[in-house]
């Protein structure tokens, strides 16, 4: 189900009917799915072919990933830039991934970078600098769980138009307290950015969000998340 197109909710939980004549099964392909070799398998291709494990050994001295730690995964083909980050990737055939099919694959995207040597040419010079920056600012967030939320189709609609302008909102006004344009510690400016996100139904959003989330998932998930590096 595409739910919050605007990209406002994206998640990773899976749910099945406690009906189902086949849970062993399911549960199976669920297991499948979650795994690290699935994963890097829909994205890098073939393991002993497009990549491989690497040893401590390995991954000692330069090949270190953005994190500082060894690196977990050598490729051992030439992965394109477009192919690794699903960018056109149609335009380079060769690959055995399953990029464009695969339902958990923008986990292991995320995770890549902290996995490959941090000098491999796929990963963006700039993640390094992203990812320290958001390791500063993680003792501050509370990690959560979004699990599905099912909406009729009106709602649907309405949701995702709230969701694109509340997005717009949030992206824009992150831009202008980097740059400066706006001062994050003035009263005046972070005020004016809440009244644009009430503007934009912000509340409303939350509210539906939190009516759903109650009436499904109240007390069937982790109140616990430990982050992992």
């Amino acid at each position: 189900v595409n739910l919050m197109s605007s990209g406002l909710v994206q998640n990773c939980v899976a749910m099945l009917p406690k009906d189902g004549m086949r849970q062993e099964d399911a549960m199976a392909l669920l297991n499948l799915l979650y795994e690290e070799d699935t994963l890097l398998r829909a994205r890098l291709g073939d393991a002993g072919i497009d990549w491989q494990y690497m040893t401590a050994d390995e991954g000692a001295g330069n090949a270190v990933s953005i994190t500082g730690l060894p690196a977990r995964v050598e490729p051992l083909e030439d992965l394109h830039f477009s192919i690794l980050w699903g960018r056109n990737w149609g335009e380079y055939p060769g690959l055995t991934h399953w990029s464009t099919v695969f339902p958990m694959v923008s986990r292991i995207t995320a995770a890549l970078p902290q996995w490959l040597p941090s000098d491999f040419s796929g990963i963006p010079s700039d993640y390094a600098a992203d990812y320290l920056a958001a390791r500063l600012y993680e003792s501050y967030v509370t990690p959560c769980s979004v699990p599905p939320l099912l909406l009729d189709d009106n709602t649907e609609r309405r949701m995702d138009g709230y969701g694109l302008a509340i997005v717009n909102i949030c992206r824009s006004a992150a831009d202008d307290f980097i740059q400066g344009r706006r001062d994050v510690e003035n009263n005046t400016d972070w005020s004016n950015y809440l009244a644009d996100l009430e503007a934009a139904e912000l509340k409303e959003v939350l509210d539906l969000m939190q009516t759903v989330y109650d009436s499904r998932w109240q007390g069937l998930l982790p109140d616990l998340y430990v982050p992992k590096p």
